[in-house]
Protein backbone atom coordinates (compact mmCIF):
# COMPACT_ATOMS: atom_id res chain seq x y z
CA UNK A 1 0.00 0.00 0.00
CA UNK A 2 1.39 3.48 -1.01
CA UNK A 3 0.44 5.17 2.26
CA UNK A 4 1.30 1.84 4.68
CA UNK A 5 4.42 3.86 6.50
CA UNK A 6 2.52 6.75 6.61
CA UNK A 7 -0.35 4.99 8.48
CA UNK A 8 1.92 2.89 10.76
CA UNK A 9 3.29 6.11 11.68
CA UNK A 10 0.73 7.72 12.58
CA UNK A 11 -0.31 4.83 14.61
CA UNK A 12 2.85 4.71 16.42
CA UNK A 13 2.45 8.38 17.53
CA UNK A 14 -1.28 7.66 18.39
CA UNK A 15 -0.63 4.25 20.37
CA UNK A 16 2.37 6.03 22.16
CA UNK A 17 0.27 8.94 23.70
CA UNK A 18 -2.90 6.69 24.60
CA UNK A 19 -0.45 4.44 26.45
CA UNK A 20 1.36 7.62 28.10
CA UNK A 21 -1.65 8.83 28.81
CA UNK A 22 -2.75 5.55 30.83
CA UNK A 23 0.45 5.72 32.74
CA UNK A 24 0.10 9.28 34.06
CA UNK A 25 -3.37 8.35 35.38
CA UNK A 26 -2.35 4.94 36.71
CA UNK A 27 -2.97 4.34 40.66
CA UNK A 28 -2.52 0.91 42.21
CA UNK A 29 -5.74 0.31 43.73
CA UNK A 30 -4.41 -1.47 46.80
CA UNK A 31 -0.86 -2.13 48.19
CA UNK A 32 -1.49 -4.92 50.18
CA UNK A 33 -1.71 -8.32 48.78
CA UNK A 34 0.26 -10.34 50.95
CA UNK A 35 -0.48 -13.66 49.59
CA UNK A 36 0.91 -12.24 45.91
CA UNK A 37 3.50 -10.80 47.49
CA UNK A 38 4.58 -14.11 49.39
CA UNK A 39 4.47 -15.87 46.34
CA UNK A 40 5.67 -13.38 43.77
CA UNK A 41 7.77 -11.31 45.50
CA UNK A 42 6.30 -7.37 45.99
CA UNK A 43 8.01 -6.12 42.99
CA UNK A 44 6.80 -9.25 41.00
CA UNK A 45 3.69 -8.72 42.33
CA UNK A 46 3.70 -4.57 41.43
CA UNK A 47 4.27 -5.42 37.87
CA UNK A 48 1.42 -8.06 37.58
CA UNK A 49 -1.02 -5.49 38.78
CA UNK A 50 -0.04 -2.58 36.41
CA UNK A 51 -0.44 -5.71 33.61
CA UNK A 52 -3.80 -6.38 35.07
CA UNK A 53 -4.63 -2.75 34.44
CA UNK A 54 -3.44 -2.80 30.66
CA UNK A 55 -5.46 -5.78 30.44
CA UNK A 56 -8.56 -4.01 31.58
CA UNK A 57 -7.40 -0.98 29.96
CA UNK A 58 -7.67 -2.88 26.67
CA UNK A 59 -11.57 -3.95 26.61
CA UNK A 60 -12.80 -0.62 28.64
CA UNK A 61 -15.32 0.35 26.27
CA UNK A 62 -14.63 4.54 27.06
CA UNK A 63 -10.64 5.75 25.73
CA UNK A 64 -9.82 2.06 25.82
CA UNK A 65 -7.11 0.41 24.22
CA UNK A 66 -8.35 -1.51 21.38
CA UNK A 67 -11.15 0.94 20.55
CA UNK A 68 -8.79 3.47 20.63
CA UNK A 69 -6.29 1.59 18.30
CA UNK A 70 -9.13 1.24 16.06
CA UNK A 71 -9.99 4.72 15.78
CA UNK A 72 -6.18 5.92 15.81
CA UNK A 73 -6.09 3.28 12.65
CA UNK A 74 -9.35 4.25 10.80
CA UNK A 75 -8.66 7.93 11.22
CA UNK A 76 -4.79 7.21 9.81
CA UNK A 77 -5.85 5.51 6.80
CA UNK A 78 -8.94 8.14 5.81
CA UNK A 79 -11.59 7.17 7.34
CA UNK A 80 -14.38 8.81 10.03
CA UNK A 81 -14.33 6.59 13.18
CA UNK A 82 -16.33 7.15 16.66
CA UNK A 83 -15.78 5.49 19.42
CA UNK A 84 -18.71 4.56 21.58
CA UNK A 85 -21.09 5.95 18.69
CA UNK A 86 -24.64 6.64 19.78
CA UNK A 87 -26.99 6.33 16.85
CA UNK A 88 -29.31 9.34 16.40
CA UNK A 89 -31.93 7.13 14.40
CA UNK A 90 -34.40 4.90 14.85
CA UNK A 91 -36.59 2.47 12.73
CA UNK A 92 -40.04 1.92 12.54
CA UNK A 93 -42.03 -0.77 14.37
CA UNK A 94 -43.02 -2.42 11.65
CA UNK A 95 -39.27 -3.03 10.60
CA UNK A 96 -38.67 -4.24 13.97
CA UNK A 97 -40.94 -6.69 13.96
CA UNK A 98 -39.92 -8.12 11.05
CA UNK A 99 -36.42 -7.89 11.89
CA UNK A 100 -37.30 -10.25 15.10
CA UNK A 101 -39.32 -12.45 12.71
CA UNK A 102 -35.69 -13.24 10.56
CA UNK A 103 -33.81 -13.89 14.09
CA UNK A 104 -36.82 -16.29 14.89
CA UNK A 105 -36.54 -18.23 11.66
CA UNK A 106 -32.50 -18.31 12.32
CA UNK A 107 -32.85 -19.52 16.13
CA UNK A 108 -35.38 -22.01 14.19
CA UNK A 109 -32.97 -23.05 11.21
CA UNK A 110 -35.62 -22.12 8.98
CA UNK A 111 -33.24 -19.66 7.54
CA UNK A 112 -29.50 -20.12 6.87
CA UNK A 113 -27.68 -16.82 8.60
CA UNK A 114 -25.97 -15.65 5.33
CA UNK A 115 -25.10 -12.17 5.62
CA UNK A 116 -25.30 -11.48 1.83
CA UNK A 117 -29.06 -12.78 2.07
CA UNK A 118 -29.77 -10.81 5.06
CA UNK A 119 -29.07 -8.23 3.92
CA UNK A 120 -30.96 -7.74 1.15
CA UNK A 121 -34.02 -8.83 2.99
CA UNK A 122 -33.45 -5.72 5.77
CA UNK A 123 -32.16 -3.54 2.97
CA UNK A 124 -35.72 -3.91 1.16
CA UNK A 125 -38.09 -3.25 3.74
CA UNK A 126 -36.04 -0.85 6.29
CA UNK A 127 -37.76 2.26 7.24
CA UNK A 128 -36.87 5.06 9.68
CA UNK A 129 -38.96 5.94 12.87
CA UNK A 130 -39.03 7.99 15.78
CA UNK A 131 -36.25 8.51 18.98
CA UNK A 132 -33.62 6.32 19.11
CA UNK A 133 -33.14 3.00 19.46
CA UNK A 134 -32.51 0.49 21.98
CA UNK A 135 -29.37 -0.88 20.46
CA UNK A 136 -27.93 2.90 19.92
CA UNK A 137 -24.08 2.44 20.86
CA UNK A 138 -21.71 1.20 18.76
CA UNK A 139 -18.16 0.69 19.89
CA UNK A 140 -16.93 1.54 16.85
CA UNK A 141 -18.66 3.42 13.64
CA UNK A 142 -16.47 4.03 10.65
CA UNK A 143 -17.41 5.71 7.58
CA UNK A 144 -14.76 5.96 4.50
CA UNK A 145 -14.79 8.03 1.68
CA UNK A 146 -17.12 6.60 -0.30
CA UNK A 147 -19.90 6.35 2.05
CA UNK A 148 -19.17 2.38 3.04
CA UNK A 149 -20.08 2.04 6.84
CA UNK A 150 -18.99 -0.14 9.85
CA UNK A 151 -20.98 -0.78 13.14
CA UNK A 152 -18.53 -2.70 15.37
CA UNK A 153 -18.95 -4.41 18.31
CA UNK A 154 -15.69 -5.13 19.96
CA UNK A 155 -16.24 -8.68 22.55
CA UNK A 156 -13.80 -10.55 24.44
CA UNK A 157 -11.66 -13.76 22.56
CA UNK A 158 -12.84 -15.66 25.19
CA UNK A 159 -16.20 -14.52 25.94
CA UNK A 160 -18.64 -17.27 26.52
CA UNK A 161 -21.13 -15.86 24.50
CA UNK A 162 -24.17 -16.13 26.42
CA UNK A 163 -25.61 -13.79 24.82
CA UNK A 164 -25.51 -14.41 21.17
CA UNK A 165 -28.77 -14.21 20.91
CA UNK A 166 -28.95 -10.55 21.44
CA UNK A 167 -25.43 -9.60 19.59
CA UNK A 168 -27.24 -11.45 16.93
CA UNK A 169 -30.38 -9.40 16.64
CA UNK A 170 -28.04 -6.16 17.58
CA UNK A 171 -26.28 -7.02 14.27
CA UNK A 172 -29.15 -6.80 12.13
CA UNK A 173 -31.00 -3.73 14.08
CA UNK A 174 -28.01 -1.52 13.00
CA UNK A 175 -28.05 -2.99 9.43
CA UNK A 176 -31.69 -1.70 9.43
CA UNK A 177 -30.64 1.50 11.29
CA UNK A 178 -28.08 1.96 8.71
CA UNK A 179 -30.66 1.30 5.69
CA UNK A 180 -33.12 3.42 6.87
CA UNK A 181 -31.20 6.54 8.22
CA UNK A 182 -28.23 6.68 6.29
CA UNK A 183 -26.70 7.72 2.81
CA UNK A 184 -24.43 4.69 2.33
CA UNK A 185 -22.34 2.26 -0.44
CA UNK A 186 -22.51 -0.45 1.68
CA UNK A 187 -23.21 -1.12 5.14
CA UNK A 188 -21.67 -4.02 7.43
CA UNK A 189 -22.49 -4.83 11.21
CA UNK A 190 -19.72 -7.23 12.79
CA UNK A 191 -18.34 -8.70 15.62
CA UNK A 192 -15.00 -7.74 16.31
CA UNK A 193 -12.18 -9.98 18.07
CA UNK A 194 -8.93 -8.15 18.56
CA UNK A 195 -6.61 -11.80 18.19
CA UNK A 196 -7.56 -15.09 18.31
CA UNK A 197 -5.82 -16.54 21.78
CA UNK A 198 -5.49 -20.05 20.11
CA UNK A 199 -3.12 -19.03 17.45
CA UNK A 200 -1.95 -20.07 15.25
CA UNK A 201 -5.19 -23.06 15.73
CA UNK A 202 -8.19 -21.80 14.26
CA UNK A 203 -10.31 -19.94 16.53
CA UNK A 204 -12.84 -22.74 17.99
CA UNK A 205 -14.54 -21.44 21.00
CA UNK A 206 -17.52 -20.07 19.44
CA UNK A 207 -19.72 -22.93 18.25
CA UNK A 208 -23.20 -21.42 17.81
CA UNK A 209 -24.89 -21.57 14.26
CA UNK A 210 -26.77 -18.27 14.67
CA UNK A 211 -24.15 -16.73 12.78
CA UNK A 212 -22.78 -15.70 9.42
CA UNK A 213 -18.69 -16.83 11.29
CA UNK A 214 -17.46 -15.83 8.00
CA UNK A 215 -19.17 -11.86 7.95
CA UNK A 216 -20.99 -11.48 11.18
CA UNK A 217 -17.13 -12.32 13.46
CA UNK A 218 -14.10 -11.26 12.14
CA UNK A 219 -11.21 -12.71 14.19
CA UNK A 220 -7.75 -11.15 14.29
CA UNK A 221 -6.41 -10.15 11.02
CA UNK A 222 -9.74 -9.70 9.11
CA UNK A 223 -10.91 -7.29 12.21
CA UNK A 224 -7.74 -5.07 11.73
CA UNK A 225 -7.57 -5.40 8.01
CA UNK A 226 -10.85 -4.54 7.07
CA UNK A 227 -10.68 -1.44 9.62
CA UNK A 228 -7.85 -0.31 7.75
CA UNK A 229 -8.96 -1.10 4.47
CA UNK A 230 -6.32 -3.55 3.95
CA UNK A 231 -3.70 -6.23 5.19
CA UNK A 232 -2.28 -4.69 8.37
CA UNK A 233 -2.22 -7.34 11.01
CA UNK A 234 1.44 -8.22 10.89
CA UNK A 235 2.69 -4.21 10.56
CA UNK A 236 -0.01 -3.33 14.02
CA UNK A 237 1.47 -5.78 16.37
CA UNK A 238 4.95 -4.71 15.02
CA UNK A 239 4.45 -1.32 16.20
CA UNK A 240 2.37 -2.30 19.45
CA UNK A 241 5.67 -4.16 20.22
CA UNK A 242 7.70 -1.18 19.56
CA UNK A 243 5.84 1.38 21.42
CA UNK A 244 6.28 -0.85 24.72
CA UNK A 245 9.48 -1.67 24.18
CA UNK A 246 10.38 2.20 24.43
CA UNK A 247 8.10 2.44 27.18
CA UNK A 248 9.31 -0.44 29.06
CA UNK A 249 11.71 1.53 31.44
CA UNK A 250 9.00 4.20 31.84
CA UNK A 251 6.48 1.89 32.68
CA UNK A 252 8.87 0.14 35.61
CA UNK A 253 9.72 3.49 37.06
CA UNK A 254 5.80 4.21 37.61
CA UNK A 255 5.63 0.73 39.08
CA UNK A 256 8.46 0.99 41.05
CA UNK A 257 7.04 4.80 42.45
CA UNK A 258 4.25 3.16 43.50
CA UNK A 259 5.12 0.03 44.87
Amino acid sequence: MKNKKKIISAVEKGLKIALENKMSTYKRETKYMPFMDGIFGKKNTAIYSFGISIATWFGQNTKGGYEEIARILGEAAGKEVKTQYHIPHNINKTTSNKIYDLYQNIRKKKLNPDVDDLSKKIESFAEKGEGTHEDKVVDVFIKDKENNLIFIDISSPKSNMKEAGALKLKLMNWLALGYANYEYNSISAIIGFPYNPYHPKPYSRFSTQIFDKDKDILIQEKFWDTIAGFKIYDDLIKTVQKVGDKNQKKMLEKISNLS
